[in-house]
């Protein structure tokens, strides 16, 4: 029972996460729209289509890192339900 209890509080920190990279991406995107709506001239448009796509690759690097340090990728398997009978 103590494996359920770990990998359900695990399961629930990776569903805070992910809701926090969800509202981050979303926080990304209006960012992005409100600076694409201000830009005054086709000089402008080049500079934050880099500045964004730097800001998004970092965002995805830094997400990738946060999800894979979640432990319940490495939870063995309790070995009494795992082994066959008798073995």
């Amino acid at each position: 029972m103590k494996g359920f209890a770990l990998a359900t509080a695990n399961m629930q920190a990776y569903q805070a996460k992910l809701l926090e990279i969800a509202q981050a991406n979303v926080q990304f995107a209006f960012d992005f729209g409100l600076r694409l709506a201000t830009i005054r001239s086709p000089t402008e448009f080049f500079p934050v289509i880099m500045e964004f796509t730097t800001r998004r690759v970092d965002m995805f690097g830094q997400h990738s890192k946060e999800l894979a340090a979640y432990p319940f990728w490495r939870i063995e398997p309790l070995r009494e339900l795992t082994a066959l009978p008798g073995r």
